[in-house]
């Protein structure tokens, strides 16, 4: 971390972070880790869920336009964190949680059933390579916990801007019986997402955002399971997407580069840190006046 960020992680931790129990990894979440989010938030409301922070462009533009909401934001990159922090701060958005942890095993552990309202996992890592695929967010046995974590009718909305991976959530999804496509095809933008720094590079290169939105069905996906991880690969049969689907929308857009993620993600970083930074900088010397007016969350703050 750079000393603006350092600062603001010392001095919001307590206001925004919620430690939790730690597996054998220093960002995995034990199984028997649990958290009771009405006294985390100080309030009972709705519980919204981000998976992927970044720097929380998008988490604090969402969370101050869903004030009734308690939201918790999954992200392990601690510098991103920092940033978030400041940014959370500096536009007085108290209503976010911030777990920095595995987010699969954390939504497994640390949410009751039946107990989240709404899902964001906007631009989650492609994991170009096909020996990769394993390593995707979005596979069989999560669209399977994301559907017994929702409320029934409870939404998960996701965005990405590869084709490829586009066609992957949807098949995956649409296969488990527990989700259903809101739009039985690609959902319009989600138009309270902010257009991020990371979407416009996306869009400055050519590619297409996809949106996709499904909501719960009150089926029988078990609702007990607390598994450890979820990593199994798809089946060959899961992955069907089909020429018709696929023809039209890659016949108007550029071929994706196949960039590999780690050299595309270190140049996203670098480059968005040291512009965010400089931005930054003088708001977190603002946040220095901020930790006396929020209060942790272990005393119970009520929020408005």
């Amino acid at each position: 971390m750079n000393p603006s960020q350092e600062h603001a992680w010392t001095a919001l931790h307590d206001c925004y972070i919620v430690d939790v129990r730690r597996g054998d990894r220093e960002t995995s979440v034990a199984s028997d880790a649990r958290v009771d989010w009405t006294a985390a938030f100080g309030r009972t409301a709705p519980l919204f869920v981000e998976i992927g922070t970044g720097t929380g462009e998008a988490l604090a533009a969402l969370a101050a336009r869903h004030e009734d909401a308690n939201v918790v934001a999954f992200e392990v990159f601690e510098p991103g964190v920092a940033s978030t922090l400041s940014r959370l701060a500096r536009e007085n958005v108290t209503n976010v949680r911030i777990v920095v942890a595995d987010a699969v095993q954390g939504l497994a552990a640390l949410f009751e059933p039946r107990s989240i309202t709404e899902l964001w996992t906007f631009f989650p890592d492609p994991w170009h390579k096909k020996r990769h695929h394993k390593r995707r967010l979005v596979n069989a046995e999560f669209a399977r916990l994301v559907a017994s974590r929702l409320i029934v009718s409870g939404r998960w909305r996701l965005a990405t801007d590869w084709t490829d991976y586009a066609d992957w959530i949807r098949d995956v999804c649409d296969a488990e019986p527990g989700l259903r496509n809101e739009h039985d095809d690609w959902a319009p933008r989600f138009e309270e997402r902010p257009v991020t720094k990371f979407e416009q590079r996306g869009l400055a290169a050519g590619r297409r955002i996809y949106d996709l939105s499904y909501v719960a069905a009150d089926s029988d996906v078990p609702l007990d399971e607390r598994p450890a991880a979820l990593t199994r690969p798809l089946a060959d049969g899961e992955q069907r997407a089909t020429a018709e689907r696929r023809a039209p929308l890659v016949a108007n857009q550029q071929r994706e580069p196949q960039i590999p993620r780690t050299a595309e993600a270190s140049h996203n970083s670098a480059e968005q840190h040291a512009a965010e930074e400089r931005q930054l900088a003088q708001e977190a010397q603002e946040a220095k006046k901020r930790p006396q007016n929020l209060v942790p969350p272990a005393e119970g703050r009520h929020l408005p």
